[in-house]
């Protein structure tokens, strides 16, 4: 059930964040190095947008940044009583707690996405705070998603990330 609740809340924060386009330069960001199924890579730098919403007197929050013209992107999001401040986390250690999902396009119908949560890999949180105006920064590495089915074979590495990210930009 929770697991279920906190794949809905990366949900939210993907659709609650539609900036499509944003300046790859800007000063907030989620940038990391990205190997697709293919064997072709890329490096992503996208602009981040960090989010917030209370779920049954639970604080949950979100950060995403999304390259449309790939597609692909990356949104992580927790519930805030579990990263608590800085701190390393296994993004498999939190599975009701912290969600790592990978955006990229549906495999049946390119005029959609698809959202996949991982479950390899390691963030970093170097600073957090929840207050507006308050930093989010840190790295994360060896970001997976390994998925074998029918319709859907996908073998995504997203290594060397980092992120800077500020409540309320």
């Amino acid at each position: 059930m929770k697991r279920t609740l906190l794949s809905g809340v990366a949900l939210f924060f993907l659709l609650a964040g539609c900036n499509g386009g944003a300046d790859a330069d800007a000063e907030y960001f989620i940038r990391a190095s990205v190997t697709m199924t293919d064997g072709s890579s890329f490096e992503f730098h996208e602009a981040c947008i960090v989010s917030q919403v209370t779920i049954s007197d639970e604080s949950y929050w979100g950060m995403e940044a999304k390259d449309p013209t790939v597609p692909f992107g990356l949104v992580f999001s927790w519930k805030e009583d579990y990263i608590t401040g800085p701190g390393s986390h296994d993004v498999s250690e939190g599975l009701m707690d912290m969600s790592t999902m990978v955006v990229r396009e549906h495999p049946t119908d390119p005029s959609k996405i698809r959202m996949s949560g991982v479950s390899e890999g390691t963030i970093v949180f170097e600073q957090i705070g929840y207050d507006t105006g308050d930093l989010i920064e840190g790295t994360f590495d060896d970001i997976r998603l390994d998925r074998d089915e029918t319709d859907d074979t996908v073998h995504i590495q997203v290594v060397d990330g980092s992120f800077h990210c500020r409540i309320g930009n």
